[in-house]
């Protein structure tokens, strides 16, 4: 279950991997994602909001205990555990290149305490999904 905290409530952050947002959050794709992806073949469900990535268990690009197409993900996973909101409360506001962005994180992902300063993993993350370099 979805259980989201203010970004300051974590101090470092890095993806370990661990395989569980592939099991438990369905994976919406925009219209260039399926575009992209398609060339796997039938690896999608269609929803009554959009398309999904298909899952049994786990995503249908889980193997091996990895990500298979980890470099070309879609923006839901790359964004994951981060959750960005335009209205929040005061411990989630985060102000990047002039602009707040509420931001919250999922308490159940195993990357949390791991890895880097978890401020440079947003801004990161936010360039990217933003394409702003």
């Amino acid at each position: 279950m979805l259980e989201l905290i203010p970004w300051r409530a974590v101090k470092k952050w890095r993806c370990v991997h661990c395989g569980y947002c592939c099991k438990e959050y369905d994976v919406p794709l925009s219209f260039e994602e399926e575009e992209r992806l398609k060339v796997y073949g039938d690896v999608f469900t269609r929803g009554k909001l959009g398309v999904y990535l298909k899952k049994d268990e786990t995503c249908v690009f889980r193997k091996n205990g990895k990500c298979a197409i980890y470099e070309i993900r879609p923006k839901a996973c790359e964004k994951y555990p981060f959750f960005f909101r335009e209205k929040g409360e005061k411990d989630a506001e985060f102000e990047f290149q002039g602009r707040k962005i509420f931001v919250y994180v999922d308490k159940n992902c195993k990357g949390i305490g791991k890895g880097e300063d978890v401020r440079r993993e947003i801004e990161k993350i936010l360039r990217k999904i933003l394409l702003i370099v």
